[in-house]
């Protein structure tokens, strides 16, 4: 693996981090300091899909990891050519931004149910 895609893939694993945090947090799930029998359907249904999301997330993140580890200096040898290593990488990558694109719009559109029902 070259290095410029060793330093890609330790840049992308940081920004799935990050995002996992956020998701993982469960003060930022829909209906929190509400009891699991008082959530509506629809809370329990985002508040899974949360949950499903930032499980998705954190995959990705070990995938990544896992290609940063299977590096020719860490294995000896070459496990991917070129070639199929960028593919790889930018397949990664192309998840990553959707997800972060997912994150960035759940949060608008829990930020403007709010403004919207005068939640604070």
């Amino acid at each position: 693996m070259r290095p410029d895609q060793i330093e890609r893939l330790k840049l992308l694993e940081e920004s799935l981090i990050d995002v996992y945090l956020d998701e993982a947090d469960p003060a930022n799930w829909p209906g929190v300091g509400t009891m699991g029998s008082q959530l509506t359907k629809e809370e329990r249904g985002n508040r899974y899909w949360e949950k499903k999301n930032a499980i998705a997330t954190v995959a990705l993140a070990q995938e990544t990891r896992k290609l940063i580890a299977n590096d020719k200096n860490a294995l000896g040898r070459d496990p991917y050519g070129d070639g199929e290593l960028d593919n790889r990488i930018s397949d990664a990558e192309k998840r990553a931004a959707q997800l972060v694109d997912r994150v960035k719009k759940d949060a608008s559109r829990t930020a403007f149910v709010k403004r919207a029902t005068g939640d604070t």
